[in-house]
């Protein structure tokens, strides 16, 4: 019988190159990051090509292995964080500043907004 094959997120790849291109910018092999991280070398390369998915607790032992963040597999690194944390702060105060005006700029600006994050939130994944 054949094997199965899953079909993945496309998160799984890009979390897959993410982790090679991280692997080759430390200037380590996949046997040195599976040697690292306690995990079988074949593991690591069906990781990067996107062909197995990796729980939480592999990412950070690969995130350990490698030095980072594990945030930063995902794509999302401390500096992003900080400006999703600002942009939030700075999108309640334009909201409220939106609020209280009625002129057809400001229907037309908070109508935009609203297909934008209806749009953002539908494509969440």
């Amino acid at each position: 019988m054949a094997k199965r094959r899953i079909k993945h997120h496309p998160i799984v790849k890009f979390v897959g190159q993410r982790l090679h291109d991280e692997r080759r910018r430390v200037g380590m092999t996949q046997q040195d990051l599976a040697d690292k991280s306690k995990i079988s070398v074949s593991y690591v390369a069906r990781l990067e090509r996107g062909e197995a998915a990796a729980g939480v607790d592999v990412l950070a032992q690969l995130a350990t292995a490698l030095g980072i963040a594990p945030g930063s597999l995902l794509g999302l690194d401390s500096d992003q964080a900080q400006s999703l944390s600002v942009i939030q702060t700075a999108l309640k105060e334009k909201a409220a500043q939106l609020s209280e005006r009625t002129d057809v700029h400001a229907l037309q600006a908070a109508s935009l907004i609203l297909h934008l994050m209806d749009n953002a939130l539908a494509h969440r994944g």
